[in-house]
């Protein structure tokens, strides 16, 4: 069984054993995760793979290499789901370990549209010249794609994205 997104991947994961039972297989199949990030995913020896890098690898070099850099104050804007939460989880560890102040942290309605993301972000704390200008980065976690805000936000701060994120053109 091939699957994407960590929230899907969990609910499969977990009813696999009962729903092998219910349909009469001797061995569960396999699970392959192509995008799932999320460090709760009930990975089973020769039973799940996962084909992607983990948020707590991906979020401990994110960190890493800000530090490498000297930025010491970070900002975390994910999707409000299971990948952007647990995202902003590891980052926050891996931040702290390292030292880092976390500023604040938004999350968006995956399910929002572009448009209404970028309004939202626009109008967050993050792009606020008072309380935004403390920030040295802002941490993105999101599925879905706002190119015009994070443009917009890029030109003082510098943005870390997971290794989730895509952008559209």
């Amino acid at each position: 069984i091939v699957c994407a997104y960590s929230d899907v991947c969990k609910q499969v994961g977990e009813n696999m054993p009962r729903l092998s039972e219910e349909i009469g297989l001797e061995i569960s199949p396999i699970i392959i995760a192509t995008l799932s990030s999320a460090m709760d995913l009930p990975l089973a020896k020769n039973r799940f793979y996962r084909f992607h890098p983990r948020n707590q690898e991906d979020t401990a070099s994110l960190a890493n290499h800000a530090f490498e850099h000297e930025l010491k104050t970070i900002s975390i804007l994910a999707s409000d789901d299971i990948y952007g939460r647990d995202a902003a989880q590891a980052l926050t560890q891996a931040w702290e370990d390292f030292g880092g102040e976390l500023v604040h942290s938004i999350y968006l309605d995956p399910q929002m549209t572009e448009e209404v993301s970028n309004d939202h972000i626009l109008e967050s704390e993050l792009a606020d010249t008072d309380t935004g200008n403390e920030v040295d980065a802002i941490f993105v976690a999101l599925y879905q794609p706002a190119n015009k805000a994070l443009a917009q936000l890029s030109q003082n701060k510098k943005l870390l994205f997971s290794a989730n994120y895509q952008q559209e053109n």
